[in-house]
């Protein structure tokens, strides 16, 4: 019997783009700091506007939305009683 589908474990970089394009990214650091064993990276947050990102850090959208998210299983749907 597989995992629950909220425990699986998912290969994703997942950030959220403000309508004034502030980029907040939750996952970059931590993926960085367990692929290369850097302790000291992981929790950390990358917040800041695209435009001061540097061209080694470019965030460019591929989904928006929730359907690709349910599509592939990671967001649940529950029915009322």
């Amino acid at each position: 019997m597989s995992a629950p589908p909220s425990l699986r474990p998912v290969d994703l970089h997942a950030w959220l783009t403000s309508p004034s394009y502030e980029i907040i990214d939750l996952t970059f650091s931590t993926t960085y700091g367990v692929v290369l064993d850097t302790p000291e990276c992981i929790g950390l947050v990358a917040a800041q506007h695209h435009s001061l990102f540097n061209e080694a850090l470019i965030h460019h959208p591929q989904i928006v939305g929730k359907d690709f998210l349910t599509a592939i299983g990671l967001l649940l749907q529950f029915e009322e009683d």
